[in-house]
């Protein structure tokens, strides 16, 4: 009995549920709208070289302090259910890619926990983007920003080569 849904396709209008873990098992691009609820515990294959979640629609967050929505490594056995595969909580490629082109230029998230990631938390080619009140754990690059304005507020980098990561980008953080 699996206790948690795998995704390795490509999906449109969908809602990363509450009380659910998933699986995601290859690059799986998201258009329409994506909705990331608190809660949700969404781990990515260490074996597989393309495990991704690409949004190029409209995203939202759902989410509050005390209900982040969780992305981390199939081995971390410290939140949903469990995916292991076998060995240590280990980095894998790229956690959450946006194209804000697909959300008028704007993305706005906030309430993000982010671990064992090469690239944390990817938005570019847009107009502005806003995050606030999340986390990024055991990272090569929690943020890696392109083309955009960003703001941060309330940003937690904790065990990461890199903060920030920046092509053709303003920042501002409090």
């Amino acid at each position: 009995v699996l206790y948690y849904v795998e995704i390795n396709s490509d999906q449109s209008d969908f809602t990363f549920q509450g009380d659910t873990t998933y699986l995601v098992s290859g690059a799986v691009n998201f258009d329409g709208l994506t909705t990331f609820e608190g809660g949700t515990v969404i781990k990515y294959d260490t074996e597989s070289d393309s495990s991704s979640v690409a949004v190029y629609g409209s995203v939202a967050c759902a989410t509050s302090p005390y209900r982040p929505a969780i992305f981390t490594s199939c081995n971390d056995e410290t939140v949903g259910e469990s995916t292991y595969e076998d060995g240590a909580p280990t980095y894998y490629d790229s956690v959450l890619s946006l194209n804000a082109a697909g959300n008028g230029g704007n993305i706005a998230l906030h309430d993000l926990r982010i671990s064992y990631t090469y690239y944390g938390l990817h938005p570019a080619y847009g107009d502005v983007f806003t995050l606030r009140d999340s986390q990024f754990n055991h990272c090569v690059y929690a943020l890696q920003v392109e083309y955009m304005t960003c703001y941060f507020d309330n940003i937690l980098i904790n065990d990461s080569q890199t903060a920030f990561s920046c092509a053709d980008c303003a920042m501002t953080a409090s």
